[in-house]
C-alpha cells in the first residue's frame, strides 16, 4: 500500500503545467506525495505485506445508501473477516465518518495494510529503523476519492471535488495494545517517528463503568495514509509449538508463557481465552496470573478442542492487564488424519487456455504456483462455474487445499 493519485494528460497539455509552462497545482501536489513516499520507505523497506483488511464504504443507488463490495483475494478480506488478523496488530474495531464534500456525505471505502518484518531481517537491523527488534506495523489509506472534471482545452481553470479536504475521513481504530507496547507514528513530512497519544473513554452505564475503550483518530484525505507501529511488547506471549497442532474432531493441550522483557513490573494479570470458530477452549476461566517482576514467566495450559475444523485459527487469550485490554493470541491449526488424495479432473464449465494457463488440469497438478481459471480472453460465462473431480472411490473429505 502507498500514497495515489490519478491525472488525466490531454492532447492540449498535461495536468502537471499550464499552457504557460508553469507548475499547476497538481505538480506540488505530486511533489507532496513522493515527499511522502520517500519518508515512507525508511519504515516499509524493512517490511513485507502480511494482510489487507478493507473497511467497505456506502454509495447511492437509487437513491438508496448500498454497501459498496469487497474485492477479496490472497490475504485480502473485509475488516469483519479479518479481526483475526486486526488482533494481532492490536486493533478491535474501524469506525469511519465522512467529514468531507463528496459520496453524498456517505462514508467511503478504508484500507488497512499489515507488515510484518522481511524474512531474515535481524533484531538489530529492525531495532535500528524502528527501536524494536520485533515491530507490528499498519498503513491506514482513505480510499474515497472524487473527480476532477478539466475544461475541454487549455485548463485555464481546474474543476476538482478531489481535493484532500473533499474527500477527507475521519477514521477512528479501537485499539487492544500488545501488552507493553507503545504506539509510533511516522511523521511523513520529516520522516521521524513520534509516539501517539492514545484516548481513553470509560465504558459500560452512563460511562461511569471500570473498563476503558482505548483509541485514536484521525482524519485523512482521499488517497492519503497513515502509518503506525508498535514497539516490542515489555510482555511476550509464546507457545510450546507454534501453531499448536491439533487433529481434526480431537483435543489437545497449549502451553502458553508470558514472559515480562520490560523493566518494570505488570500490574495484576488475568487470563479469559475465548476460542475461534470451530474450536472450544476447556476449563476454569478467567484465571487470574497476577504480577511478574521484570524477567519472570509464567506458564500455563490451554486444553482446546477441534470440533472439526481444518486449517490455522487463533485463539485470543483475552488478557488484562489490571483494567486494560491487551491483545494476545495464539495460533493452532487442525490437521486431517490419512492420506492425501489427488483427484482426476473429468470436466469444468469453463477454463483459460489462451490468456494464461488456467487450465482445469492445473487443480490436481500438486504445484501451487498453477491455478484453474474460467475463460476471461474470449468470452466471460456467468456464474455459477463448477468442476468435476473424480476422488476414484467413495471417500470421506476432512479438508480441500
Amino acid at each position: 500500500l502507498s500514497l495515489f493519485r490519478m491525472e488525466i494528460n490531454r492532447y492540449d497539455g498535461n495536468s502537471y503545467f499550464d499552457i504557460d509552462g508553469a507548475p499547476t497545482r497538481a505538480y506540488w501536489e505530486t511533489c507532496d506525495i513522493l515527499h511522502r513516499a520517500r519518508r515512507l520507505g525508511t519504515y516499509l523497506a524493512p517490511l513485507t505485506s502480511d494482510w489487507i483488511a478493507i473497511q467497505p464504504g456506502s454509495h447511492l443507488e437509487d437513491g438508496q445508501a448500498v454497501t459498496s463490495a469487497v474485492p477479496r483475494g490472497y490475504r485480502t478480506d473485509s475488516v469483519q473477516e479479518s479481526l483475526s488478523a486486526l488482533t494481532e496488530y492490536g486493533i478491535s474495531r474501524i469506525d469511519v465518518t465522512n467529514t468531507g464534500t463528496v459520496n453524498d456525505g456517505l462514508p467511503g471505502d478504508v484500507t488497512v495494510g499489515f507488515f510484518k518484518p522481511l524474512p531474515g531481517l535481524t533484531g538489530a537491523q529492525a531495532q535500528e529503523v524502528f527501536g524494536a527488534e520485533d515491530p507490528r506495523a499498519f498503513m491506514v489509506v482513505n480510499g474515497l476519492i472524487s473527480n476532477a472534471q478539466l475544461p475541454s482545452t487549455k485548463k485555464l481553470v481546474r474543476y476538482d471535488d478531489g481535493q484532500y479536504w473533499q474527500t477527507e475521513q475521519e477514521v477512528t481504530l479501537v485499539l487492544t495494545p500488545p501488552p507493553g507496547a507503545e504506539l509510533m507514528r511516522v511523521d511523513q513530512l520529516t520522516g521521524e517517528a513520534e509516539p501517539v497519544k492514545i484516548t481513553r473513554t470509560p465504558v459500560g452505564e452512563d460511562g461511569r463503568g471500570h473498563e476503558h475503550e482505548l483509541s485514536i483518530t484521525v482524519r485523512i484525505g482521499g488517497g492519503q495514509s497513515e502509518l503506525y507501529y508498535w514497539t516490542a511488547p515489555a510482555l511476550t506471549v509464546e507457545a510450546a509449538e507454534d501453531p499448536t497442532v491439533i487433529g481434526v474432531g480431537e483435543s489437545g493441550t497449549a502451553a502458553v508463557t508470558l514472559t515480562n522483557a520490560g523493566g518494570k513490573r505488570t500490574k495484576k494479570i488475568t487470563i479469559d481465552p475465548s476460542a475461534p470458530e470451530g474450536w472450544a477452549v476447556h476449563g476454569n476461566w478467567p484465571r487470574e496470573i497476577g504480577a511478574l517482576a521484570p524477567g519472570e514467566s509464567v506458564t500455563f495450559d490451554l486444553e482446546l478442542e477441534n470440533l472439526g475444523v481444518s486449517g490455522d485459527a487463533v485463539v485470543d487469550l483475552g488478557l488484562r492487564i489490571h483494567k486494560v485490554s491487551s491483545s494476545a493470541a495464539i495460533r493452532v491449526r487442525g490437521e486431517c488424519a490419512g492420506s492425501q488424495i489427488v483427484p482426476t479432473p473429468l470436466a469444468a464449465d469453463s477454463e483459460e487456455t489462451v490468456g494464461e494457463d488456467g487450465a482445469m488440469g492445473n487443480v490436481a497438478d500438486e504445484d501451487p504456483s498453477t491455478f484453474w481459471h474460467t475463460e476471461w480472453y474470449s468470452s466471460s460465462p456467468r456464474y455459477p462455474h463448477w468442476i468435476v473431480l473424480d476422488l476414484g472411490s467413495e471417500q470421506d473429505i476432512c479438508s480441500l487445499v
